[in-house]
Parts: structure tokens; sequence; C-alpha cells
């Protein structure tokens, strides 16, 4: 990260290349897990994650709550049914996040 004149933290050329290359691969293994989650509720819950990450440009507030919103909104299912399955979600996140940090990726 570099400052910039006016105090702004701005990310260098390469902290931005390794977001993208996280992010995409972060898309990529949630992807993959669509064979592993059986019930309804996962795979409509799996599938808004895969739709907010592939179309960030639908995100026009960035933030745990809006987050929620998006995902209630495009699921039509209640924020507890949401929260039930991103937990699920989460515990693999971390796994992946270890990994890709580790160089396992």
């Amino acid at each position: 990260m570099e400052k910039s004149d006016d105090s702004i933290v701005v990310p260098s050329h390469e902290d931005l290349a390794l977001r993208r290359e996280f992010v995409e691969l972060l898309k990529e293994e949630i992807k993959s897990w669509r064979p592993k989650f059986k019930k309804t509720q996962e795979k409509i819950v799996l599938e808004a994650i895969i739709v907010l990450l592939e179309n960030p440009n639908l995100i026009s507030i960035c933030n745990k709550k809006a987050i929620y919103l998006y995902l209630r909104e495009i699921t039509g299912l209640t924020t507890k049914q949401v929260v039930t399955n991103l937990s699920k979600f989460k515990k693999k996140y971390e796994l992946f996040k270890k990994k890709y940090f580790n160089g396992e990726y």
C-alpha cells in the first residue's frame, strides 16, 4: 500500500493483482462447492453468492448489512435462513483462505 499526497492509502499494483487473483480463485472454488451442498436453501444461497461475486456492480454499498439485504432479495429467504446457510460456507471459505495464504493455490 502506498500513501498519496492527501494521506489516502492507495493499493499498489501488486496488491491489486493479488486481490484480483484471490477473488478469481475464490469464485472458482465456490463454484466447485455446488455438488457438495444438496439442500435447496444451501443451493439458493450459494448461487446468490456466485451472482454477487460475478457481478460486483450490483453492490452499490459494500457492508455486511447491505450484503445480507442483497442476499435476502436474491434468494427470497429470511435473514435467519441466509445466515444459517452462510455459516456452512464460511467454514469452507476459511479453509480456502488458509490454503491460499499458505501458497497451496
